[in-house]
C-alpha cells in the first residue's frame, strides 16, 4: 500500500501536504473495496493496483460534494460526475467476472 500511497500523494501534488497518511490510506481501502466490489473479486489482480490510487483520487477529489449535482455561484457553475470516470470504468469493466443469476 505504501507504493499506492506514494503514488497517490504524487496525483494530488501540493494538496497531498493537506492530508494525513491516515487519511489517504484509508481512501486507498475504500476504493480498492469499490474495485474488488467492482469486479466480482475477493483479491485485487495486479494489473489493476495501479487504477486504485486514481480511484482513490476520485474520491479525495469529491470529499465534502457528497450528493450535490452541480451547484452555481456569482454565475460560475460547477458540475460533479456520477459515478466513476469512464477511463477508471473502462480498466475495471476488462477484469469484472460475470455475475451469476440463482
Amino acid at each position: 500500500m505504501d507504493t499506492m500511497l506514494e503514488t497517490l500523494k504524487t496525483l494530488l501534488g501540493e494538496r497531498g501536504a493537506g492530508y494525513t497518511d491516515e487519511y489517504l490510506t484509508l481512501v486507498l481501502d475504500e476504493a480498492e473495496t469499490e474495485a474488488l466490489a467492482y469486479t466480482r473479486r475477493e483479491t485485487l489482480p495486479a494489473v489493476l493496483q495501479p487504477i486504485i490510487p486514481r480511484m482513490a483520487l476520485v474520491m479525495v477529489n469529491r470529499a465534502g460534494s457528497e450528493g450535490v449535482a452541480s451547484q452555481g455561484f456569482s454565475g460560475v457553475s460547477e458540475s460533479y460526475l456520477d459515478g466513476w470516470p469512464a477511463e477508471i470504468l473502462a480498466v475495471l469493466r476488462r477484469y469484472r467476472r460475470i455475475g451469476v443469476i440463482g
